[in-house]
């Protein structure tokens, strides 16, 4: 038998190299196009904590300051400097031509890409595109990558230290003000009669604060609805202080420092926002009622509705105080409570309260308490004034410890800034003070803003007749039932006014206080 050996058909030696130099190719680019994604991806991040910053640090040039008032040119130089600061070998590649189809409502004029709301309390920052060079993207004829990030930062009120649309006169003196005056008169120091015109109303515009769910309200119309929110919820937007140069509240620029008185008398209005919107009703625009239905102390039946009875006392801590005067120590007011019969605790409290803020801000033994109410440190007493003992303020008679400094976090407020208690009181709020020394008709005359004063909402005044009031509701143990009937609104109010050194941290010294009164936050 013969073999054949035949030759073969298919030389294939040399083919898996063929295969291997291409599957070689394929990794490389692979690889090629991991490693340059991997590079894009970590400058990805670093350009949106470029932006992050931007948009933080931007914000926080929102907030007006006494001595640096607030600016749009501020924020928008601060928002660009900290993108360029975070972002290695950041390339300026034209902020003036940047467009962001997702742009705020309002710019400052010079770039698309830096933005805000129209309640100016939040900015987006949209950095301009970032090319890097590519290690191995020539392979697939990608030279470069381009990338760019946006953030947007708010600046949202902490507690229930909001502006109210009450102010205070530039000659006010007295520890207890009135913020709104009944329209029938009455005869209760220191609401004695109404004001001309605007019964203490100031007509604040709305501009529109996602943070705090309000509309924009800032053309003429819905004076009423304004004027119910803001009571309720407070100012949506920074105001600061005149400085000579008038902004115009009602022209709804940025950081407004004048404000114009309202006019008539939408008593309503006022009642509804302060008490008989109930939660949940959408007369207010976050839904959450009345200001005085809001928070979590205590409450009580009044005109129906379950209102704060957390009286101002109780954020007095226990114990001696530190260069205040001993009218003000927790322990006075508990003497009260425990030697007068329950009917007269309110009327008590509320003489103590006044003793207590007079001698604090005088330096002044009150050996007369019946003048207090003058307001003036010099002004006519029945009998001599008596300097303070140095034990309680020193021996310059000054007192400048603080007083209602209580901090025991009640509802544990993890997640927030550690706010103080009275933070936490829907009766703490602050209020213009004025450089006119009261305020004018409605709409005759505006009011410019020289300082903010903290303010503790303390009597509520209804049934108000020439001859005096029906129902003087204060918050206190002494409160039990319901006062008043469905039908019945308020028609005054008074609130305590703090000396600044009398609250703890900054909170004396007014509503736009970073980590005080506000924080700033990454909304996207």
């Amino acid at each position: 038998m013969v073999h054949v050996i035949s030759p073969r058909q298919d030389d294939e030696r040399g083919a898996v190299l063929v295969l291997m130099a291409i599957l070689l190719v394929v990794l490389l680019g692979i690889t090629a196009l991991a490693v340059d994604l991997g590079v894009g991806r970590a400058h990805k991040r670093e350009v949106q904590s470029g932006a992050d910053a931007g948009a933080l640090g931007g914000a926080q040039e929102l907030i007006p300051d006494l001595l640096d008032p607030a600016d749009l040119d501020d924020a928008e130089s601060e928002a660009r400097a900290l993108e360029f600061e975070n972002v290695a070998d950041f390339e300026d590649r034209g902020w003036s031509g940047c467009t962001d189809p997702d742009a705020l409502a309002n710019t400052n004029g010079t770039s698309d890409c830096i933005s805000f709301d129209t309640s100016f309390t939040r900015i987006r920052v949209l950095s301009p595109a970032q090319e890097i060079s590519t290690l191995f993207g020539r392979i697939w004829n990608r030279d470069t990558l381009q990338t760019r990030a946006a953030a947007e930062a708010q600046i949202a009120p902490v507690g229930f230290g909001t502006v109210l649309p009450f102010g205070l006169g530039s000659a006010f003196q007295l520890p207890e003000g009135c913020l709104k005056t009944s329209t029938g008169g009455q005869d209760l120091p220191p609401c004695d009669g109404p004001d001309t015109g605007a019964f203490g109303f100031l007509d604040i515009r709305m501009y529109g604060n996602e943070a705090l769910q309000t509309q924009d309200r800032c053309g003429q119309g819905q004076p009423a609805d304004r004027l119910r929110n803001n009571v309720a919820i407070g100012v949506d937007h920074l105001l600061s202080t005149y400085s000579g140069t008038e902004i115009r509240d009602e022209d709804c620029e940025p950081f407004p420092n004048t404000l114009a008185v309202a006019t008539g008398n939408p008593q309503q209005r006022f009642a509804e926002g302060l008490i008989k919107s109930d939660p949940g009703s959408n007369e207010i625009d976050d839904l959450d009622g009345g200001r005085l239905r809001r928070g979590q102390y205590p409450k009580t039946s009044v005109l129906t509705k379950q209102v704060d009875n957390k009286p101002l006392y109780e954020f007095i801590p226990n114990g001696a105080l530190n260069d205040a005067p001993r009218s003000c120590w927790r322990e006075n007011f508990a003497n009260v409570l425990s030697n007068f019969p329950q009917a007269q605790w309110q009327v008590e409290i509320r003489k103590h309260l006044q003793k207590c803020f007079w001698e604090y801000r005088c330096g002044l033994v009150d050996q007369d308490s019946a003048n207090v109410t003058n307001g003036s440190c010099t002004g006519p007493r029945g009998t001599p004034a008596v300097p303070l003992p140095v034990s309680e303020c020193g021996a310059d008679g000054v007192c400048s410890g603080i007083v209602f400094g209580l901090n025991t976090d009640p509802f544990g407020d993890e997640g927030d800034p550690d706010l103080w208690d009275i933070q936490l009181a829907p009766r703490f709020a602050y209020v213009p003070q004025f450089l006119e020394s009261s305020p004018g008709p409605g709409g005759s005359q505006r009011q410019h803003i020289t300082r903010f004063r903290a303010v503790y909402l303390q009597r509520v005044d209804a049934q108000c007749t020439g001859g005096g009031c029906g129902i003087q509701f204060e918050p206190g143990p002494w409160n039990g039932g319901n006062q008043g009937g469905n039908n019945v609104s308020p028609d005054a109010m008074t609130a305590f006014v703090f000396e600044p050194t009398m609250l703890p941290g900054r909170l004396g010294e007014g509503p736009f206080i970073l980590q005080e009164t506000l924080r700033i936050e990454l909304v996207k």
